[in-house]
C-alpha cells in the first residue's frame, strides 16, 4: 500500500496500483518472506556471477550455467505447488541468460585456441 498510496491519491482508479494491491492481499506473510529471500538471493548470486564472467573467468561460464539451471529446476518445482507469473518469466529470464552464456562461452573458447 505503501508504495502505490501516491499514485492512488491522485487516481483511485490507477489500475495498475489497484492491481499491485489486489496480487499483494493475496501473499501471506511468509510467501512475502520467502519471494524477498529468493529474489535477494537469486540477485546476489546472479551479480557475482556477473562480475566472474564480466572478469572473463573461463571456469565462470560452466558455473553459471550450472547455477542457473538449478534455480531453473527449483523455480519449475515451486511452479508445480503454487502457479505464478512471476516464476515463468524468471524462468524465461533465466534460460535466456543460459543460451547468451553458452554463446558467449563458446565464442571466448574458440579465441582462446
Amino acid at each position: 500500500m505503501l508504495l502505490t498510496q501516491h499514485e492512488l491519491i491522485e487516481d483511485p482508479r490507477d489500475i495498475m496500483a489497484n492491481f499491485f494491491i489486489n496480487i499483494s492481499s493475496q501473499f501471506t506473510i511468509s510467501t512475502q518472506y520467502f519471494g524477498a529471500f529468493y529474489l535477494i538471493s537469486h540477485g546476489i548470486i546472479k551479480v557475482i556471477l556477473a562480475i566472474l564472467l564480466f572478469k572473463r573467468k573461463l571456469w565462470a561460464y560452466p558455473l553459471a550455467i550450472l547455477v542457473l539451471i538449478i534455480f531453473i529446476i527449483y523455480q519449475i518445482y515451486r511452479y508445480t505447488l503454487n502457479p505464478s507469473a512471476l516464476l515463468v518469466i524468471l524462468t524465461a529470464f533465466d534460460i535466456a541468460v543460459i543460451v547468451l552464456t553458452y554463446i558467449e562461452y563458446t565464442r571466448i573458447k574458440t579465441q582462446m585456441i
